[in-house]
């Protein structure tokens, strides 16, 4: 694994590679979810045709894609038990 460092402010960056190694998602979910989560251009920095993310910014997104996640399968969970109640009530 390569690691970035912005030497002026020596915060670690990461880039997409890397982001899709450590979560373990294939490149177009990451690639969507980059799209959704919609990170401002102070997010990332722009080095030799790479999108360099900062450590804070990887975080949040992160912790978007769990929230994400979370409320995806309550709203599944949801949707199984109102299905199981009206088989029941019939």
């Amino acid at each position: 694994m390569i690691v970035y460092s912005n030497p002026n402010t020596n915060e670690r960056l990461y880039d997409t590679n890397m982001l899709r190694e450590t979560l373990n998602v294939s490149k177009s979910f990451l690639v969507r979810e980059i799209l959704k989560y919609n990170f401002s251009e102070s997010d990332y920095v722009k080095y030799k045709n790479l999108h360099l993310f900062k450590e804070e910014s990887v975080i949040e997104f992160i912790d978007f894609l769990v929230k994400n996640r979370l409320i995806k399968e309550m709203n599944y969970l949801k949707r199984r038990v109102d299905k199981k109640k009206v088989n029941i009530d019939v």
